[in-house]
């Protein structure tokens, strides 16, 4: 299985009050054209736009229309500038959630989704409503033997950190259950890994990890990142 995988596309996000929307949005169909000639599957790492922003219903309107239009099946899960504090669980995805489209999965909350041999665990980012305990649902988690793909939007002790903890910081930590996943022995084939917007890899207890990276230098302080999306094969 080949695997698109991109995230913190933040199509909201003004740089020195200019809008980024256009130049976003340009990168996230090169993505998603590479996907549709070249992949098996598509996957959203999180942070499509904060909520809140009056430029949300722009962002929400683009990923639909082109979730919608992906001839592969995709998954998505909500990041931390996405979700809403409304004691109902509900993210900038909601909307993307509500097709009922058997090609587009969306996370709201951890689950694990079946693709051929393939297990993908994701483990998005949540409001307090939703609140979940990711070593818990490693533990709970039925081993098949399958390889086992793993999409977060969490945090890493060991990442490389810039503008997303700091001027882009939103809402607390939530960190990747590395540990539990390592004792279990889950024959997990990739963990792809939203949130950090340089695109880095890294080793939690044992446990590589590829962190995607934005799309785009959002700040003056990511002018040294290399903005691309990713792909893996499993």
């Amino acid at each position: 299985m080949k695997i698109v995988a991109c995230g913190d596309w933040h199509l909201d996000w003004m740089t020195a009050g200019v809008e980024r929307f256009d130049e976003v949005a340009a990168a996230v169909n090169q993505a998603i054209n590479y996907a549709a000639q070249h992949a098996d599957l598509f996957v959203f790492l999180g942070d499509l736009c904060d909520p809140e922003s009056p430029r949300a219903w722009r962002a929400c309107a683009f990923a639909l229309e082109r979730a919608t239009a992906l001839s592969i099946p995709s998954v998505w899960i909500p990041g931390n500038h996405d979700v809403v504090d409304d004691g109902h669980g509900t993210t900038t995805l909601s909307p993307l959630a509500a097709i009922e489209d058997d090609r587009i999965q969306v996370a709201e909350a951890p689950v694990v989704l079946t693709f051929g041999e393939v297990q993908v665990l994701c483990f998005p980012y949540v409001s307090r409503a939703n609140l979940y305990d990711p070593e818990d649902v490693v533990r709970k988690m039925p081993a098949t033997g399958g390889p086992v793909v793993m999409l977060s939007h969490l945090c890493l002790e060991s990442a490389g950190q810039g503008s997303e903890s700091a001027e882009m910081a939103r809402g607390r930590e939530m960190f990747l259950p590395a540990k539990a996943l390592v004792e279990r022995d889950l024959n997990v084939a990739v963990v792809l890994n939203g949130h950090y917007h340089q695109r880095q890899e890294v080793v939690e207890h044992g446990l590589k990890v590829q962190c995607a990276g934005s799309l785009a230098k959002l700040t003056r302080g990511e002018r040294h990142n290399a903005p691309a999306f990713l792909v893996v094969e499993v």
